[in-house]
């Protein structure tokens, strides 16, 4: 409804549940083996 206002509380911590993999929180690392040349725009379905 317009004009209603609603109050999420969260509790947020810096735990990752199981369904997150523990190198999604890592730096990004260089790809051996790929260059520039071989990539290509990727078309829209």
């Amino acid at each position: 409804e317009n004009g209603v206002t609603t109050l999420i509380e969260a509790m947020i911590n810096q735990e990752l549940g199981e369904p997150f993999r523990r190198d999604a929180m890592k730096k990004p690392v260089a790809v051996a083996g790929i260059s520039r040349d071989d990539m290509r725009p990727q078309k829209v379905a």
